[in-house]
């Protein structure tokens, strides 16, 4: 087994290294702001959040049972760990193992749809979009056998393209599509055929959308819209259809258990196979342009504490000093982030996530991380926000901090030759 990398000094660390802090870092008096610390939400959304972690790693099981390898599944052998800043890890939360990106684990398909609701909101709010218009369209073919479904994506996006290219240029010039998201629902028993249709999300007048559904037609593709169609969801919020349509494979791996004609682990698996690295969910346009834009600026959607959307700059990351003594030991936590965290009773606090066995300790933590400035800013971020600390915590250090000061910093490492980072 290959040593763990020496890490490379403070000031050429870089925001992809494991040892980084989230967004509340900079742009404060302390580098640890906790924005948001204290900010209640409803138990439902803590209890949600909970059963899309359960219902990922059932799908897990079912991909290992179907055939794939662990390494295929899990992108590292410890687990994540929640534990609380302020009470020194008094409340966890044991987030197990982490997954490789796919977007049929519930809680990834949650993230990445929330991401494309708040962004499209965004766009639409900066470009003064009060509505977007639902689309359906299906290809003349649309059942495909699972063993087939990479290939008939790749070929049925790329006619839809040439469709929608061709019938703005020539058919319905103020027609502008922002979204284009495949979808995919089982429907022989045990998912070894699936219907594959795409869900757009359009903008333009009754007329543009009926001239273009001619055209479709024409060609044997069926095409839906929410406008010709009369259906209420003409009026429908533009970042709740965005939300809606990439929604992933979450959704159709629940739907087809929900009605009892489940994905086998066998058809599971291939479903993996043929859709991992497939963008199902494309922004498209003038919202691809806004997107590209906005990550060239350094900037990114925020959803504030009274839930509105705005758009700010990319803070830098802070990063906290780690004991080299501890750098090729297997007792050494990797802290990946701090981050704020519902323990299961509603309250956002300020917590770390850091990877390593189930039954990790804070003191573990703080004996290979200067933690001390970290459990002080949560503390007074909570008191902030009217949020009463157990006076027994206030009182508690961690093991090896018990005279309140952090260690000095650790020696330099010398900095490894030629090490290209992780782009992200």
């Amino acid at each position: 087994m290959k040593p763990r990398r020496p890490e490379s000094p403070s000031s050429a660390r870089q925001s992809f290294l494991p040892q980084t802090v989230n967004e509340f870092a900079t742009g404060f008096h302390t580098p640890f702001a906790f924005t948001g610390a204290g900010r209640r939400r409803g138990s439902a959304l803590s209890a949600a959040a909970q059963e899309r972690r359960t219902e990922a790693a059932i799908t897990a099981d079912l991909l290992l049972l179907g055939g794939l390898r662990d390494d295929e599944i899990h992108a590292a052998i410890d687990g994540d760990t929640m534990l609380d800043l302020a009470t020194c890890g008094a409340l966890r939360t044991y987030l197990g193992r982490p997954r490789r990106g796919w977007h049929g684990f519930a809680d990834e398909a949650h993230r990445q749809k929330t991401q494309y609701g708040r962004e499209y909101a965004a766009f639409c709010g900066q470009h003064g979009i009060a509505k977007a218009i639902q689309v359906v369209v299906r290809p003349p073919v649309s059942v495909v056998p699972i063993n087939d479904l990479r290939t008939v994506h790749a070929q049925d996006s790329k006619r839809l393209g040439e469709k929608l290219r061709y019938g703005r240029k020539r058919i319905a010039p103020n027609l502008a599509c922002d979204i284009v998201s495949a979808e995919v629902r089982a429907l022989a028993p045990h998912g070894s055929e699936v219907d594959l249709h795409f869900h757009l999300a359009v903008r333009g007048t009754l007329e543009d959308c009926m001239e273009i559904r001619r055209y479709f037609q024409a060609a044997n593709w069926s095409w839906w819209d929410s406008l010709s169609g009369g259906s209420q969801e003409t009026e429908r919020y533009p970042g709740a259809l965005a939300q809606y349509q990439s929604k992933g494979l979450a959704e159709a791996i629940r739907r087809a258990s929900s009605s009892g004609a489940a994905f086998s682990p066998a058809n599971l698996a291939e479903l993996h196979r043929q859709t991992r690295r497939v963008a199902m969910t494309r922004a498209t346009g003038s919202f691809r342009s806004w997107k590209g834009q906005l990550a060239r600026d350094g900037m990114i959607v925020v959803e504030g504490d009274d839930g509105r959307i705005s758009v700010r700059e990319r803070r830098r990351l802070h990063t906290l000093a780690r004991g080299r003594d501890q750098l090729f030991t297997s007792s050494g936590a990797r802290l990946l982030r701090l981050a704020l965290h519902d323990f299961g009773d509603g309250l956002m606090r300020p917590a770390i996530r850091v990877r390593g066995r189930e039954d990790i300790t804070f003191a573990e933590v703080a004996v290979t991380f200067d933690v001390i400035d970290a459990i002080e800013a949560a503390r007074q971020a909570l008191s902030m926000g009217n949020t009463a600390i157990p006076e027994s915590s206030l009182r508690h250090r961690p093991q090896g901090l018990e005279h309140g000061q952090p260690r000095p910093p650790p020696d330099t490492p010398r900095h490894l030759q030629g090490d290209d980072g992780v782009p992200w």
